[in-house]
């Protein structure tokens, strides 16, 4: 058996009593499609309080970035939880 993403290769006598299935919602009893409108974006960051602009709303996700030189703060990225906007602020 050999892989599609890397050289690997291996007799098929590896494999002996294992479930190999090219369908991952098939083995996990899951479905994929109802799981991704509830998925989290784990690069959002912590939450915490900060008046959005747009809409008003006190409550944030904060993610901090160091985008300029070392020597200089760090770029905080609030993302509003009520409407998704996000505003930058240099540190």
């Amino acid at each position: 058996m050999k892989c599609n993403c890397c050289p690997f290769e291996a007799p098929m006598k590896a494999f002996d009593g294992l479930l190999m299935s090219d369908n991952i919602e098939k083995i996990l009893n899951i479905n994929l499609k109802e799981k991704s409108d509830d998925k989290v974006d784990e690069n959002e960051g912590a939450e915490t309080e900060h008046i959005c602009p747009k809409c008003g709303h006190d409550r944030a996700t904060l993610k901090t970035m160091q985008l300029r030189g070392a020597d200089e703060g760090q770029t905080c990225f609030y993302t509003c939880v009520k409407c998704k906007f996000t505003d930058k602020e240099d540190g």
